[in-house]
Parts: C-alpha cells; structure tokens; sequence
C-alpha cells in the first residue's frame, strides 16, 4: 500500500512540475530586441554632409573621419547624407544587434556597406 501511494505520490509531483514549467515558459513574453554600437565610417573621396540614420542626424563627417558610437536597436533603417558636390547617397541598412561595433562604411564608389 506505501509503495502505491509513493508512486501516486511522485506522479502528482511530476505533473505539478509539468504544468508549472508551463505555466511560466508558455507565457507571452516581450520579444527583447538586442542593440548594436554603430559607427559610421567616411571612406568617400569628399566630406558628407547633412548624415542621417534614420531620424538620428549625424552631422557632417569627413574624408576617414568615424562618427561617435550609435547605440541602436537591431532593425531596417534608412541612411542619407549629402557629399560636399550635393550628391545625395541614400541607402536601407539591415543592423542586426552584436557584441562588437558594427560599421556603416560609405565607400569611395558611393555605396554603403555594414563591416
């Protein structure tokens, strides 16, 4: 009879267990968003001006000139700025988070690339 009841016993526990891991793992969470320190990188052949990252504005940056750390949430942004001739360089950037700086080059030939 002791040997039932400890069997019953422990199979209770084990669906308690069960239905409390559940409940707290089932639960809707938040989803967290990890962040990312950007830095944007000036690699073109003349200053760039009016430099925007998303609605965050940069200033203007010049030739191998690094802006200060962005701290960002991971996400699609939209990147313009304007070259010192008005040449407008507009790009979507996908920033994904990391541990690391992330690097928003704008390359001599215009384009713009994540390093």
């Amino acid at each position: 009879m002791s040997t039932i009841k400890h069997c019953l016993g422990i199979r209770l526990l084990i669906i308690n267990f069960g239905l409390i891991s559940f409940c707290l793992w089932g639960c809707k969470k938040e989803p967290v968003l990890p962040t990312a320190n950007v830095i944007i990188q000036n690699e073109y052949f003349e200053r760039l001006d009016s430099v925007m990252l998303s609605n965050q504005k940069i200033g203007k940056l010049e030739v191998m000139e690094q802006s200060k750390v962005l701290q960002i949430q991971a996400g699609n942004y939209g990147f313009s700025c304007l070259t010192k001739s008005n040449l407008e360089i507009t790009a979507n950037v996908k920033i994904v988070g990391s541990k690391n700086n992330v690097f928003l080059v704008v390359k001599n030939n215009g384009s713009v690339t994540i390093e």
